[in-house]
């Protein structure tokens, strides 16, 4: 962060967890260039998105539902309070649990199989068993 998106370029960004501020503690910013705002090169999709400021040129949009409005190839996208522990795993009961979009892994970051569709980030939800 922040992701700056160039003219030539392109990205698909799914199933991601994107916070609020950047290493050296600025806010993060997700920029298109203008003029390509409804371009299938860049594609966001079932992300997580942490209060951050989307640009599509000069022009700053004040959510991520205003942002998906002026660019209809980010569809999805959920925002609001943090869902996550301090490891990043889901909590129960959110919005990001079967949140996601199929993308092809079959296992999250700890061996665990995501299902379909799966949940938001880099850990799959799994419910905890009832201890007896």
């Amino acid at each position: 962060f922040p992701v700056t998106i160039g003219a030539d370029a392109s990205l698909t960004l799914k199933n991601v967890f994107i916070g609020t501020t950047c290493a050296n503690n600025t806010v993060g910013a997700i920029r298109l260039p203008s003029g390509d705002a409804g371009s299938a090169k860049w594609v966001f999709q079932n992300n997580y998105i942490v209060s951050p400021s989307f640009f599509i040129g000069t022009t700053n949009y004040a959510s991520v539902s205003d942002f998906q409005t002026a660019h209809n190839q980010a569809t999805n996208n959920l925002s609001g309070v943090i869902n996550t522990y301090s490891n990043m795993s889901v909590k129960s009961n959110t919005a990001l649990i079967h949140a996601g979009v199929f993308v092809g892994v079959l296992k999250d970051t700890t061996g665990n199989l995501y299902n379909n569709p799966p949940s938001v980030g880099a850990y799959e939800f799994v419910e905890e068993r009832a201890v007896r």
